[in-house]
């Protein structure tokens, strides 16, 4: 019998202004049986005192402090050092809802699921209708029905407006612990591939029996890693995106499941290039403009951007990748930063 319910696994760097908010939001979940375990990765502020003081007040929590290799790999830890039925994850510079993990763990014992997720109250109509319900959301568990849902966490088709459907970090979610350890599923570092959440997922999916959707948003993001234009340029992210590209292929199966990687793999280029208009000036111009170049010359972007087909995407992301096409940077540059103006 497992010693809790759900393991909550909390890896934290340097966030000693909001690790105790995070971990007061897990304390007062109304599920009973949590166990709390925080990887301290190496931080070099009082984040790893503050959990301590948390640790000594709260049999429930577990502190593992190690080297800094980054948020996937703190991951792995947890996994390795859980005791609870289920695992969830919280960054600790996030927090839950009181009744989130009661909510999903009710759920997933409820349908007899392995995996509990919790779409936002947005994403609730892009649920397939072909996917049967259940009191509080979707069940899925036939291969039609995995098929569907896996086509929604890779994302869209060229016709469809959105480039992606579903979230797809793994921190809405629940995964049966037993599960994970009996296929060895582990998370790769963030370090060298973007989205490693996603990847958990599919090789979850792939594995797992039965997952529930749950219609509820208990989670709060405060520090979205998703790229934003008001972000500066960060360095190797076409790199760690090629590598997604590469592990995405690996799982994969038909032309359709390759059509959808492909336009999230263009969705993370168009984003290098609106983080580095963002950053444009009169003064960097030049240096924007090779980066720019450096990017549209690359063996994979040249061979997307050939290959797929751009002009059934939405109109304003069609302009952009045939200014892409056309290798045209100043363009590119203007219509990041004109389209920047009018959502403000």
């Amino acid at each position: 019998m497992d010693k809790y319910k759900v393991s909550v696994i909390v890896p934290a760097y340097n966030t000693e202004k909001l690790i105790g908010r995070c971990l007061d939001s897990i304390l007062n979940q109304t599920l009973g049986g949590i166990q709390i375990i925080v990887i301290n990765d190496g931080s070099t502020d009082k984040t790893e005192a503050i959990c301590r003081t948390y640790a000594q007040n709260n049999d429930c929590i577990r502190v593992i402090s190690k080297e800094n290799e980054g948020q996937g790999i703190a991951r792995n830890v947890g996994i390795q050092n859980a005791e609870g039925c289920f695992v969830g994850f919280v960054d600790a510079d996030d927090y839950v809802e009181p009744e989130m993990y009661e909510r999903l763990y009710d759920s997933a014992v409820a349908t007899d699921s392995e995996w509990a997720y919790s779409y936002f109250a947005n994403e609730g109509y892009l649920i397939d209708d072909r996917i049967k319900s259940h009191s509080s959301g979707k069940l899925i568990d036939t291969k039609a029905e995995k098929y569907l849902f896996k086509g929604m966490l890779l994302g869209g088709m060229p016709d469809e407006d959105q480039d992606g459907f579903l979230g797809i970090s793994v921190c809405r979610s629940i995964f049966k612990l037993h599960t994970i350890n009996k296929h060895n599923i582990r998370f790769l570092s963030e370090r060298e591939v973007n989205s490693e959440d996603i990847l958990f997922n599919l090789d979850y999916l792939n594995v797992c029996w039965r997952l529930c959707t749950v219609d509820f948003n208990g989670y709060h993001y405060c520090n979205d890693n998703a790229i934003s234009f008001s972000k500066r340029p960060t360095p190797n992210r076409l790199k760690m995106f090629k590598q997604l590209y590469i592990e995405l292929q690996n799982r994969v199966n038909n032309t359709e499941e390759e059509m959808r990687i492909q336009r999230r793999i263009l969705a993370n280029i168009r984003v290098i290039m609106v983080e580095k208009a963002r950053w444009c000036t009169v003064h960097n111009y030049r240096k924007t403009k090779k980066e720019i170049m450096d990017v549209l010359n690359d063996e994979m972007v040249v061979s997307l951007l050939m290959l797929y087909p751009t002009k059934s995407l939405p109109i304003l992301q069609s302009i952009y990748f045939t200014l892409m096409k056309k290798k045209l940077p100043a363009l590119i540059v203007l219509f990041a930063k004109m389209r920047y103006l009018l959502i403000k």
